[in-house]
């Protein structure tokens, strides 16, 4: 029962954000390839494209659409720690460097969080950019 309500409170916070969707295309434009996801201030995802949902592992075809981004991602995610502070402080973040998982697999990317309204309702837009092309244009100098 609990999952039908969290369904349709997920259709009501989808169609508030209807409205700026062209916004979120035009960001999206901009950025295209780079991962794009978007959020509200509970931290349910509202949407996200190919690209995040390959890379950052979040499932396809609307799955992760309403589900919060700490249970797609984990609690412990460096990503979702950033987005969670961001909507604390209440501030934007501007091409922020970190690593994302570890090892061999490690993804370097740099992370913006821009935000789209105030208030209880307020939503971001959440920009990965992945800086493996800068890391093989570092690597052809090196030699």
């Amino acid at each position: 029962m609990s999952s039908i309500n969290s369904h349709d409170a997920s259709k009501t916070t989808r169609a508030q954000w209807e409205p700026e969707r062209g916004q979120f295309f035009n960001i999206f434009r901009v950025y295209h390839p780079m991962r794009c996801c978007s959020s509200d201030a509970r931290g349910h995802v509202l949407f996200a494209n190919g690209e995040a949902q390959g890379k950052l592992g979040l499932p396809g075809g609307g799955l992760s659409d309403g589900r919060p981004l700490s249970l797609l991602l984990g609690k412990d995610h460096a990503l979702n720690r950033m987005i969670e502070n961001a909507y604390v402080i209440g501030s934007e973040v501007r091409d922020v460097a970190m690593e994302l998982g570890r090892g061999a697999t490690a993804l370097r990317v740099l992370v913006s969080i821009f935000s789209l309204g105030q208030g209880p309702s307020h939503r971001a837009m959440v920009i990965v950019r992945d800086l493996e092309p800068v890391q093989e244009l570092e690597n052809v100098r090196e030699l």
